[in-house]
C-alpha cells in the first residue's frame, strides 16, 4: 500500500480544502479555519475527524497531484482511511 509523505509539497498540492464532500461540513470548515494542516492530506492523515461530512458528493481525488504522484486508487480517505491502510 503506498504510503503518502507528509510534507509542504503534498500539502500544497492536497485538493480537500476546495472538496465537495467537506464543503458544507460546519466541522471541516472550523479545522480549515483554525487548524488547516489538521483538514487536509485524508490519504497520508486517514479518516477525518469529522461526522458530518456528504459521502453523497463527488470525490476531487482524481483530479489532486498527490494522488496522481503516488498513483492512488481509491477515493474518498476523508471518509475511509489513509491510502496505506485501504490501499
Amino acid at each position: 500500500m503506498p504510503k503518502v509523505e507528509i510534507n509542504d509539497t503534498n500539502t500544497r498540492h492536497c485538493r480537500c480544502p476546495m472538496c465537495p464532500v467537506q464543503a458544507k461540513s460546519a466541522c471541516a470548515q472550523k479545522l480549515l479555519e483554525s487548524e488547516k494542516e489538521k483538514a487536509i492530506l485524508y490519504c497520508a492523515r486517514g479518516r477525518a475527524s469529522c461526522d458530518d461530512l456528504d459521502g453523497n458528493q463527488t470525490c476531487m481525488c482524481p483530479t489532486c497531484l498527490v494522488w496522481n504522484d503516488y498513483d492512488l486508487g481509491s477515493m474518498h480517505y476523508c471518509l475511509k482511511d489513509s491510502a496505506e491502510k485501504i490501499g
